[in-house]
């Protein structure tokens, strides 16, 4: 990784894994499964021969050659967006879902076909995309005009198109704009697989395709041959709607309040609630977290989902931005055996651990601080000002201090001595500061 970058983005699907470095390279592990069993990894580009699988991660683009901004998993196949605007898949594609048409022969069996699955190659589209969304068997792409292109599944109208009549299509092989999500976006996301959830950047809900169980979060709702074709709103859930997960017959949601919602088949429990096990619940329904605390992020899976919330007094650390950035790092789908999360232990290295009574002690000190009866010397000042700044924007070590504030070699020397310094350090060497200088000086309160 010292190459490459760190890791920003992590996907999973049923049997592989992918990650994205902060240089836009790309790493697989696993391996991807079609319909008639094991496919393989991918076609090695130096010695041109397929990896059947691998425990550890195997570069599969590097940032030299193209430079990808998001990656996104489906449950055999992988998505890539790259800087320009184009898109890129490789794994399973029995169901259309690579978005690529393979002329010469459809027997994924044959070696010449895999080989063609296993290398990752470029969607042929008209238009550049800016984000890119797999789902179970599917795949959705958003244009720079917020345009939705899709291609994949469509057994239960899932993708938007119709399944009987005129313009009926059960896969879509080549990559069309959905006649389904043509009003109401722009759209934010989308998740699922014989049903398909979607927010639009207003907040709204809105949910397509197989109806039994509850999945689709509207009560009483009646459809012929347990098909929904056409988006429909839910509209018992009015909170703006920052996220959405889906999997076999549950349905999952998050709000910009940190709430998080759930509804369809409870089987097992599997929705959250405090429910009987195996109802269906068929309207968004509240899932119980502990108090003051912020829901950022959900994932499901077959038989189980994951919920991850943090205090809320951490929001004021730019949660909205963290919150979007495990969406992408999460963007799992379902029936998930081989499964990637970000535990509570390695989330510090997005989002270092501090309690809320650090918090809050911070925040009254530096309100202290403004009400000092005397002025502090320049270098006291000097000190200060550097892990403030450390507290509430980061490792600013690289970043001038500010033309105005002060001057001289001093400020570049303090400067770099708090380089690398944690937020949650920053805080706590911030408050020990402060609390010596309020003791010198005094203050007005």
């Amino acid at each position: 990784l010292n190459e490459h970058g760190e890791i920003a983005m992590i996907s999973a699907g049923d049997s592989h894994g992918a990650a994205l470095t902060v240089n836009g390279s790309v790493f697989i592990w696993g391996r991807f499964r079609g319909k008639n069993g094991a496919l393989g990894l991918m076609v090695d580009q130096k010695t041109n021969k397929v990896i059947s699988q691998s425990k550890t991660p195997v570069l599969l683009l590097s940032y030299k050659n193209h430079k990808i901004v998001k990656i996104s998993s489906g449950c055999n196949h992988l998505m890539c967006l790259d800087e320009s605007g184009k898109v890129w898949t490789i794994g399973d594609g029995s169901d259309g879902q690579l978005g690529r048409i393979f002329r010469f022969d459809f027997d994924l069996e044959s070696i010449r076909v895999t080989r063609r699955l296993l290398s990752l190659d470029c969607v042929e589209l008209k238009h550049k995309c800016k984000n890119v969304f797999a789902v179970a068997q599917g795949s959705f792409a958003i244009t720079i005009d917020d345009n939705v292109i899709v291609w994949g599944l469509n057994g239960y109208a899932q993708l938007g198109f119709p399944i009987e009549g005129k313009g009926s299509l059960q896969v879509v092989k080549i990559p069309t704009p959905s006649p389904g999500f043509e009003s109401n976006g722009p759209y934010a996301c989308f998740s699922g697989e014989h049903h398909i959830l979607s927010a639009n950047r207003q907040g709204e809900l809105y949910s397509i395709g197989r109806v039994c169980d509850g999945r689709l979060g509207i009560e009483n709702l009646q459809a012929e041959n347990d098909i929904q074709s056409t988006l429909l709103r839910v509209e018992s859930l009015s909170k703006f709607v920052l996220g959405v997960t889906a999997a076999g017959s549950c349905s999952f949601c998050w709000t910009r309040e940190g709430k998080a919602y759930s509804w369809g088949a409870n089987i097992g429990g599997m929705l959250g609630l405090p429910v009987e096990e195996d109802l269906s619940i068929t309207t968004p329904t509240e899932i119980p977290v502990p108090q003051d605390f912020s829901v950022v992020q959900l994932a499901a899976m077959l038989l189980s989902f994951f919920l991850f919330y943090i205090p809320q007094r951490l929001r004021m650390f730019k949660v909205k931005n963290f919150s979007n950035t495990v969406i992408i790092m999460l963007s799992l789908k379902l029936n998930f055996i081989y499964y990637l999360f970000i535990s509570f232990h390695t989330v510090q290295l997005f989002f270092p651990k501090m309690e809320a009574d650090l918090v809050k002690e911070f925040e009254e000190v530096a309100e202290q601080v403004r009400r000092l009866k005397s002025r502090p010397t320049d270098n006291e000042l000097l000190e200060l000002y550097a892990l403030y700044k450390q507290s509430t924007v980061g490792d600013a070590s690289e970043e001038k201090p500010g033309v105005f504030d002060f001057k001289g070699k001093s400020k570049w020397d303090v400067w770099r001595k708090r380089k690398g310094m944690s937020k949650t350090d920053a805080m706590k060497e911030y408050i020990k500061m402060t609390k010596q200088i309020i003791n010198k000086y005094g203050t007005d309160l």
